[in-house]
């Protein structure tokens, strides 16, 4: 009881954490679609899994069943995305309509960074890694998404995307901010520090 009680635990974490079932909260893109899938079918893997554990009798049975859970438990959350892909539609769902509101007006409950970037962009590459590595660290106090501008146009429009990389950093109160270009890791992790969560640096 104490592991199945520990699984469920994890199963909400990993949901809460990597979002696979905000496809109930907003109109969502093709890969959360399958995210969410994935979610589903391990959840009900996961119980088959243990509840033939629970009833086996051979030990080797047991020992091959256990492993599979184990590797499935490790693999879960290496399998999705820290850094959030997101669309135009769901950028007005989840943050800010810009269609229906003319003051700014955050909707979420904890503070975001936007990255918009291009698959071919040199500096958006080297940039992706240091928002993946930020993304783990902050995981529970920021939220990270990552926008395409070539496939959300319309959202690069409205926020005058000319070049990138470029961040959008937005705090849960008080205006977004927009930072253009290529910065180093302690940089943006002194924005998040000081903007996004309200930490002044101490000497």
């Amino acid at each position: 009881m104490c592991f199945l009680t520990w699984f469920t635990k994890f199963l909400v974490k990993s949901a809460q954490r990597y979002e696979y079932f905000w496809i109930y909260a907003s109109f969502l893109g093709i890969n959360a679609f399958f995210s969410l899938l994935f979610a589903i079918f391990v959840v009900i893997l996961q119980t088959i899994l243990i509840w033939r554990n629970m009833y086996c009798t051979k030990n080797s049975t047991k020992k091959r069943t256990w492993l599979i859970g184990l590797w499935m438990l490790l693999a879960m959350p290496l399998m999705a995305e820290d850094v959030v892909y997101l669309t135009t539609e769901q950028f007005k769902a989840r943050i800010f309509d810009y269609k229906t509101e003319k003051d700014w007006k955050f909707k979420g409950d904890k503070p975001c960074i936007i990255d918009f970037y291009t698959t071919w962009c040199g500096p958006c590459k080297r940039l992706a890694p240091i928002m993946d590595e930020l993304s783990q660290k902050y995981c529970d106090q920021v939220v990270f998404y990552k926008a395409d501008t070539e496939r959300e146009r319309e959202l690069a429009y409205v926020f005058g995307i000319n070049s990138i990389p470029q961040v959008l950093y937005i705090p849960v109160e008080g205006k977004p901010m927009l930072l253009k270009g290529l910065y180093p890791k302690d940089e943006i992790e002194k924005i998040i520090e000081e903007f996004l969560l309200g930490k002044k640096e101490t000497k």
